[in-house]
């Protein structure tokens, strides 16, 4: 089972199903892709772009998770998942940006998610993709609209109880 149209290049990826020969390695196989540490987003915040592909019985999730640098030791700091997913692709990349902020240091994180090892779906294959990352400035995301000149593309629904104004 392997995913199909990948852009040109290699990708990061996780098989899910069983690896590990012993039940204590088994037991937390998750994988983890982390990124260098990155300072302040700044207030515009960053937009994270990036493709996925998940499939098979034994793949659990995907997770993009917002870590403090550790050399910084922020009181009160902790993760923070900034995105989830647990749905499957069937095989298709899907692309999809994130846009956050953060005023200090800290790391992006990856974890492609397995079955836990007590589930009988562990031993089927699946997998875990990811390809494409980008950080770029948070104004660059498709998604993201102050609303200061318009909708920027999203529309109202008419048919619902209540409308939006600028």
């Amino acid at each position: 089972m392997l995913a199909v149209c990948a852009y040109t290049g290699g990708y990061a990826f996780f098989e899910t199903s069983f690896l590990a020969a012993s039940p204590e390695v088994r037991a937390a196989q998750n994988a983890f892709i982390e990124s260098p540490v990155m300072g302040s987003t700044g207030a515009e915040g960053k937009c994270v772009t990036f493709s996925y592909s998940m499939d098979g019985l034994s793949a659990a999730g995907l997770r993009v998770i917002l870590h403090p640098a550790p050399e910084d030791n922020v009181p009160g700091a902790f993760d923070r998942v900034l995105w989830s997913t647990k749905d499957p692709t069937n095989k298709k990349w899907v692309e999809t940006e994130i846009l956050y902020t953060y005023n200090t240091n800290h790391q992006i994180i990856f974890e492609a998610i397995a079955k836990d090892s007590t589930d009988a779906y562990r031993r089927y294959r699946g997998y875990v993709a990811v390809d494409n990352v980008a950080r770029k400035p948070g104004s660059e995301c498709r998604g993201h609209c102050t609303f200061e000149s318009g909708f920027c593309g999203w529309r109202n629904d008419e048919e619902d109880d209540f409308d939006w104004s600028l």
